[in-house]
């Protein structure tokens, strides 16, 4: 994980501590029209910006952004035990074109060949939109022995059809101030 993040993100989360990566998220200079919610009570942290140069991927982006937010996981139904889950999403946009949709795809095939070697095993993607119809496809990347993949690449077109998106999102857990994988099956020792 170390390896991808540091490929494609300005912040990478697996290197340090979990606060010293957010606070260089967070201040990064490149970063503008930036909204953070403070965790409350009632709501989770959350915080997304725009990067003004950072182009990570093999085409040139009309826009990347970069979101952060906590998400509380189910992690049994039998005793209604919860996790909180961070995760950590890069995207890049292009306009909705039939050239720019074939140069999106080719991007996401070359990120997950490029990357399979690094996890156990995938599963492909269908993204959906509100009306229920296909808009986006990619991959779920799994490590062995955990519940959910801490990494999926994807595209998908957005709700207005006017753009394509490349998203590469990151799934993190933070419990003792270091990034890891969430959910493992069993704790490491």
């Amino acid at each position: 994980m170390v390896y991808v993040a540091s490929k494609y993100c300005r912040s990478n989360p697996y290197l340090g501590n979990f606060s010293t990566f957010l606070q260089h998220l967070v201040n990064d200079p490149t970063l503008k029209n930036k909204e953070e919610t403070k965790k409350t009570d009632s709501t989770l942290y959350s915080f997304t910006g725009f990067y003004t140069k950072h182009q990570p991927f093999a085409f040139k982006a009309t826009q990347v952004q970069v979101s952060l937010w906590e998400e509380s996981m189910l992690l049994s139904d039998t005793l209604s035990l919860r996790d909180t889950v961070v995760n950590y999403l890069l995207s890049a946009y292009l306009p909705n074109t039939a050239a720019n949709e074939k140069i999106v795809k080719k991007e996401v095939a070359h990120i997950y060949n490029r990357n399979k070697r690094f996890f156990a095993q995938s599963s492909q993607l269908e993204l959906k939109n509100r009306q229920g119809q296909v808009n986006g496809g990619g991959y779920n990347m799994f490590l062995l022995m955990h519940g959910i993949a801490p990494m999926s690449i994807a595209w998908q077109i957005t709700e207005k059809k006017d753009e394509i998106g490349l998203h590469l999102l990151f799934r993190i857990s933070n419990s003792t101030n270091v990034s890891e994988t969430p959910l493992p099956l069993f704790k490491s020792f």
